[in-house]
């Protein structure tokens, strides 16, 4: 709650330092992560949505096991569900300590 015009004059001051140099910052991290992403880069649901369109038929299976904070993920992508023998896999490992980390780990083994 705001007091006095002193409290207001002082917020306002730290605001507008404050915002600008969120913004900036803001702003920043964006281009930084941009100069990491390819050019060519699809995205997971994409990427999906092409492999239904290619294979009618297939399927992507994961499973994972949870072992305190670390999280192994097997994925197991078939093309054509009528020959399961014929499918390909992957997997990944990690510690579950940041935003998503689940779901990260679940795409890497894919």
């Amino acid at each position: 709650m705001i007091k006095s015009k002193l409290s207001v004059t002082l917020l306002l001051q730290n605001s507008l330092i404050w915002v600008p140099a969120v913004c900036a910052l803001y702003l920043l991290t964006l281009y930084i992560m941009a100069q990491y992403i390819p050019k060519d880069y699809v995205s997971v649901s994409d990427r999906i949505d092409q492999f239904h369109e290619k294979f009618p038929n297939g399927a992507i299976e994961t499973s994972f096991t949870l072992n305190g904070e670390i999280v192994y993920f097997t994925a197991k992508v078939i093309p054509d569900a009528d020959k399961p023998l014929r499918a390909f896999t992957g997997s990944s490992f990690g510690e579950l300590t940041k935003e998503k980390s689940f779901e990260k780990l679940e795409t890497v083994a894919v």
